[in-house]
């Protein structure tokens, strides 16, 4: 999963000595925008936070992701019985959590992984995904610089594009929109990208 950087206000702490909900009563107070991300033996999972609600979560166990209100329940419960766990708190500004949050609504299927860069044009691939009229995400990892994104599609329209540098939500479909989408997926190529392609079920 991607979560992307920002503000790092918590690290390393252990599910051992945690009360998860004293902290999210806490963080309600402080109308907090960001995320928990958990590490347990066997799985990471991560839990959005809006104004200090929790509005979504992600389990990844492998190639398996589940998403949404049943995956938040299992973390909850997770934390508390797993005495084994680290958590990270992490601040990000509100408009970015809210569009991670609405990347990983619904379970995910690992549609196409592309470890390697050159071995498929970035953009053709985008332009089938467009044909197909394909609906999920793609997470992309920059191979100059290792930093992390996401391009969101509905019916095969892109509708959200999210990295380290980038904030675009994309409704209109204008033609700056158009123009920008496509300079972004040109200039992606360009630099070198792996890319994992997950389709909603």
């Amino acid at each position: 999963m991607v979560l992307l950087e920002g503000n790092s206000i918590w690290n390393n702490l252990k599910t051992a000595f945690i009360n998860l909900d004293e902290l999210l009563l806490f963080l309600k107070k402080q109308e907090f925008n960001g995320y928990f991300h958990f590490e347990f033996s066997d799985c990471e999972c991560a839990l959005f936070l809006h104004e200090g609600d929790v509005v979504n979560g992600v389990e990844e166990r492998q190639e398996e992701r589940r998403c949404g209100q049943f995956a938040v329940k299992n973390i909850l419960q997770r934390s508390q019985q797993d005495k084994h766990g680290t958590i990270m708190v992490v601040q990000l500004p509100s408009p970015t959590v809210g569009l991670l949050a609405n990347v990983y609504v619904t379970s995910e299927k690992l549609l196409h992984a592309d470890s390697r860069p050159e071995s498929m044009q970035f953009v053709g691939y985008i332009s089938q995904l467009k044909k197909e009229g394909f609906s999920g995400y793609l997470e992309l990892e920059f191979t100059d610089d290792n930093t992390q994104g996401i391009i969101s599609f509905k019916n095969g329209k892109v509708k959200a594009i999210v990295s380290e540098e980038l904030l675009a939500d994309l409704q209109e479909e204008s033609e700056a929109e158009l123009k920008f989408i496509q300079s972004f997926m040109e200039r992606a190529q360009h630099k070198g990208v792996k890319f994992k392609a997950y389709a909603r079920e």
